[in-house]
This record gives structure tokens, sequence and C-alpha cells, in this order.
């Protein structure tokens, strides 16, 4: 029997979550982000 899936079971079981305002500021920066590039991308000719 192998050791390392006791060891990814343990591990994953230790990892923290991720804080609410973080995974929100983050969400906010990843549509802000798309914004952009499909801003840049219908209007190219302002860049």
């Amino acid at each position: 029997m192998s050791l390392t899936l006791p060891l990814v079971a343990a591990a994953a079981a230790a990892t923290p979550t991720l804080p609410a305002w973080l995974s929100l500021v983050s969400g906010v920066l990843v549509l802000v982000a798309a914004a952009y590039l499909l801003y840049v991308v219908l209007a190219p000719e302002k860049f």
C-alpha cells in the first residue's frame, strides 16, 4: 500500500479556506480584467 494517499488526504484536510473578502476582491478584479480585455479587443484603434 502506498503512503502518498494518506499524506495527500491529510494535506487536503489541513488546507485553509479562502476568506470571503479575498474571494470577493479576486472576483471583482477578474471582472475588471475581463471587461478591459473585451474593450481592447472590440476597440483596438484606441490603443
